[in-house]
């Protein structure tokens, strides 16, 4: 059989026939509604990804690896480590600067009306998001109106979420992030840094998948951050998102995707204003 090199490990791994590249692509459609198309890009992703889940288990080759997610995929700990292996998980701290003034802007407005501000980021990966929303916040409301300020953060990678609920950053993943800030924030700990407990306590963690509607959430949200992540899916699937989203969006609530995703929606009851920004309207 022959063999490519992994690209990041440089350890050989063998290659994949249509057959097992069809398989993994499906199921990790039906589990997640990533689309990976058969091409030479995504051919290399998923041999390089998945090698480490091979490598776990001890399989030889692609086939090997095939049936055994045929017979164990129903078993939570496979799923979610092959789920983590092919989610792209590309993040930073202040990501796309704009939208957290947005958010300012938009919970000012909602603590003008109401005793509290509830926001929500659904594809939060490591965690860089929703502690950049929670610093943001702090850095421009006074202590009490930060304190009604209650913040959700969500994402199908289990792996992830345990990282972003820990609260453990390298130097580079900390790019982005103004020196002041950082001493303010996060406290540094064998080359690693980890954030302040108080600001860990704001945010509350839990896994969900976008696609598994209704979710298991009992409010609705003044901010939703869904950024970057719509574009690994097909566009019928871009809209179902975002039209489930809007559910838990309060009226005149704001949905805010990635920049490079504007405009890529149409859903009844989103207005798009601004900068990637949909607004729930009132209907």
């Amino acid at each position: 059989m022959s063999t490519a090199k992994n690209l990041f490990t440089g350890i050989e791994i063998p290659d994949i026939h249509r057959g097992d590249f069809d398989f993994i692509a499906n199921a990790i459609f039906h589990l997640a509604g990533i689309h990976l198309p058969y091409n030479e890009k995504n051919i290399a992703l998923v041999q390089n990804r998945m090698a480490k889940l091979m490598r776990k288990h001890h399989l030889g080759d692609f086939h090997e690896l095939t049936q055994f997610l045929d017979k164990n995929l129903k078993n939570t700990n496979v799923k979610n480590d092959f789920i983590s292996c092919l989610t792209t998980n590309k993040t930073d701290f202040y990501r796309e600067a704009v939208h957290f003034d947005i958010l300012l802007k938009e919970v000012k407005k909602a603590l003008a009306e109401k005793a509290e501000a509830f926001i929500w980021s659904s594809a939060c990966s490591i965690g860089a998001e929703p502690y950049t929303m929670a610093i943001h916040l702090k850095e421009n409301l006074t202590p009490v109106e930060f304190e009604r300020v209650k913040i959700l953060a969500t994402d199908i990678d289990i792996t992830c979420l345990n990282a972003a609920t820990e609260g453990f950053f390298t130097e580079a993943q900390m790019e982005g992030l103004p020196p002041h800030i950082l001493s303010k924030y996060f406290n540094e700990l064998a080359g690693l840094y980890y954030v302040h407990d108080d600001l860990k306590k704001k945010i509350h963690f839990s896994q969900l998948n976008l696609f598994n509607y209704p979710y298991s959430i009992s409010r609705k949200f003044d901010v939703i951050f869904c950024r970057n992540v719509l574009i690994y899916f097909t566009p019928e699937d871009r809209n179902t998102i975002c039209h489930n989203l809007a559910y838990y969006l309060k009226p005149d609530g704001a949905l805010i995707l990635g920049l490079s995703e504007t405009g890529s929606i149409s859903v009844p009851h989103l207005k798009l204003i601004s900068n990637a920004t949909y607004q729930r309207t009132q209907s």
